[in-house]
């Protein structure tokens, strides 16, 4: 249900293209809920100081595309 507020939300901005989710290196569920939902792993992301643990996975969509969901 988080995974899916949070594309609610990314959806009512259409300029989102890419959503990005972290979670930690020890967290493996978590990682099987966002490859169920269709995330992919993915390449650290922000310009912000993260912990070395820090594990992303990310969903793309162009604005006129299909909803993330």
């Amino acid at each position: 249900m988080i995974v899916e507020r949070i594309e609610a939300l990314a959806r009512a901005e259409a300029a989102i293209t890419r959503l990005v989710l972290e979670t930690g290196d020890r967290h493996p569920a978590a990682w099987t809920v966002y490859e169920r939902a269709g995330f992919t792993a993915a390449a650290r992301c922000s310009t912000i100081p993260i912990p070395k643990w820090s594990v992303f996975y990310e969903r793309r969509s162009s604005p006129s595309s299909a909803p993330l969901a």
